[in-house]
């Protein structure tokens, strides 16, 4: 066992007192397996939370689930495990932190890795109903959560099934998910201090970037053996038919005229090289007779003096001016996968690209940039261009898509 009191970070996380999350002042605080419902699909639990946060009504006593129980017993057996196995030590266990500015976002930390700094959760799943892209599924929003509350881009999710097996999975912080997840939760405790019903957001989690290997024990079958046969075998003639290829398409045209056939005999007609077809322009017959001069032209554009060619207008590079010129950049690809994703409001999909107007040069007039796009569903594509004021439409979401639409580009540009 570890001794579980060292803080990582040089202490830059806030501690609070374990008192001050107590069942009773659970209500002012959204932790991360609220951040699991609120992401959920689950509206009974929603509106039961609501009220709970309320305190219109009292938490559930989980004493008697015993899914919950065991994974209450499990948690110090899977840290012992994963220290084991990994040869990394869990500090801060039950460690209770606070966003440094967002003051009623929480998390009871199941640990941090002393030498990474990820965070990291215990779970217990059943075996019959676990993999590991469902596993990672299930707790995406409650890891995305603690990641945000503690201020680390990595977690470890390690769980134990009831078959007696350990699996470890490694998950990173995914800034699109996590502002959605801020937006989500805003609503939910706007909605906690103003008495709105709240409404389900419905957002997908993202993949896990979960190993996609898969050994498969060919022994048994002789497709492989056929296949390797018949590539021995015909492995010469596909590289000497590549090789012809490249020669007939790099070969240079020849610039020396054929002869003209005649219908004598088959023997004076030559014969059409194979390959590519070549226009050749036959040559015509000198005649005997001496040739006419023909009449002098006039040109009428004589060459340019040395005077007019340095008169001659040349195109100005506008970007190395002062004031550079401005360019609106496109890009179709990157509105594809902004389109992809889900609403940046309420997490539906499908959604289409939306130009923050706001964001562009005034110079650029009614045009926009692809590089200030977010994702809207259809509803809120619609109000806001409705709306008439888009910078306070977004204020009045709490939301400040510029973040979100420099994320997006960044990922589909490749910048570091």
């Amino acid at each position: 066992m570890t001794n579980h009191t060292n803080s990582v970070n040089g202490g830059a996380l806030r501690r609070i007192n374990s008192a001050a999350l107590s069942k009773h002042n659970r209500r002012h605080f959204i932790c991360g397996s609220d951040a699991q419902i609120i992401m959920g699909k689950d509206e009974k639990a929603l509106l039961r939370l609501w009220r709970e946060k309320r305190g219109e009504d009292t938490a559930p006593d989980m004493s008697d689930f015993p899914i919950v129980q065991l994974g209450l017993v499990t948690e110090d057996l899977n840290r012992r495990w994963y220290e084991l196995n990994s040869g990394q030590r869990i500090c801060d266990v039950q460690r209770h932190v606070i966003h440094r500015t967002i003051p009623w976002m929480a998390a009871t930390l199941g640990g941090l890795v002393r030498e990474t700094g990820a965070v990291f959760e215990a779970k217990f799943m059943l075996p019959w109903s676990f993999s590991d892209e469902a596993a990672a599924e299930k707790h995406m929003a409650q890891l995305q959560h603690n990641m945000l509350v503690a201020g680390t881009k990595k977690s470890v999710l390690s769980i134990i099934d009831g078959g007696g097996k350990l699996v470890e999975l490694s998950v990173e912080a995914d800034p699109i998910y996590q502002t959605i997840l801020i937006a989500a939760e805003k609503a939910f405790w706007r909605a906690v201090k103003t008495g709105e019903t709240p409404v389900l957001f419905d957002c997908e989690p993202p993949k896990p970037r979960i190993e996609a290997v898969r050994v498969v024990d060919m022994n048994a079958s002789n497709s492989w053996a056929e296949f390797a046969g018949l590539f021995c075998e015909t492995r010469q003639a596909h590289t000497e038919h590549e090789r012809a290829t490249d020669e007939q398409t790099s070969a240079p045209i020849d610039p020396t005229p054929t002869q003209t056939p005649s219908a004598s005999t088959d023997a004076d007609n030559p014969l059409r090289p194979r390959g590519r077809p070549r226009k050749v322009k036959a040559v015509a017959e000198q005649s005997a007779a001496p040739p006419v001069p023909s009449k002098p032209t006039i040109d009428n554009n004589p060459p340019p003096t040395d005077l007019q060619a340095d008169a001659a207008p040349t195109k100005i590079d506008k970007s190395q001016l002062t004031f550079g010129e401005i360019r609106r950049l496109r890009d179709k690809a990157h509105l594809k996968f902004v389109a992809s994703q889900p609403c940046l409001v309420c997490g539906r999909s499908p959604t289409d690209a939306h130009h923050l107007r706001f964001a562009q040069p005034r110079a650029m007039g009614r045009k926009a940039s692809d590089e200030f796009t977010v994702p809207l569903c259809r509803t809120h594509h619609r109000d806001n261009h409705s709306f008439g004021d888009e910078v306070a439409w977004w204020e009045r979401r709490a939301i400040d898509p510029l973040v979100t639409s420099r994320m997006l580009w960044v990922s589909t540009r490749g910048i570091p």
